[in-house]
């Protein structure tokens, strides 16, 4: 009786551990939990706000994503990109030196592996309409798949802002009255 009752006892203890131990779990997992959700929404919003066109590509140089600057910068929504070709949507197919800078980028960035950065000209829905941007993209790994992460910057926008730092200038203008009535 009394080594069943050590038994019973030792048991109720396991029993009471391992209920305080998924307890703990269950907290971490939930603490876990919540710090996903809040990452999640900040690169969203991140990535829904931003004034520059965020994209990215598949290796075919597909668009798999787009961010909602697309509509503002181009007059196309995400949903009308998605799926198309990068070329088709560059102002290249007419212009064999753009075409070949274009492609040599591209080819350098399959080949290195490394950030590559160009200026090309990007169709917009305005007939005739083209919008110089400056493109960024990078080759990333997303679940063991590899996508090109590209940013295409309004560099016309760019230009006019360092224009104007450039050429501002300060002036003082010293005030030589000190004494007004004297002068009168």
């Amino acid at each position: 009786k009394n080594s069943m009752l050590v038994t019973i006892g030792q048991y109720v203890c396991m029993v009471t551990q391992l209920v305080v131990l998924m307890f703990l779990v269950s907290m971490k997992y939930n603490f876990l939990e919540r710090k996903l959700a809040e990452k999640e929404e900040q690169y969203s919003f991140l990535f829904d706000n931003s004034d520059d066109i965020i994209f990215m590509l598949d290796i075919g140089l597909c668009f798999t994503a787009v961010n909602n600057s697309a509509p503002r910068h181009l007059g196309m929504f995400p949903d009308e990109i998605v799926g198309r070709h990068f070329y088709e949507l560059l102002q290249v197919a007419d212009d064999k030196i753009a075409y070949d800078v274009v492609n040599q980028h591209i080819e350098e960035l399959f080949a290195t592996k490394k950030t590559v950065s160009f200026r090309a000209n990007m169709r917009t829905t305005l007939i005739n309409e083209t919008k110089y941007l400056l493109f960024v993209l990078e080759i990333i790994k997303v679940e063991g798949k590899e996508y090109i992460f590209g940013r295409a910057v309004d560099i016309t926008d760019n230009r006019f802002l360092n224009f104007l730092d450039s050429e501002k200038e300060t002036y003082v203008i010293d005030n030589y009255l000190t004494n007004i009535d004297y002068l009168i």
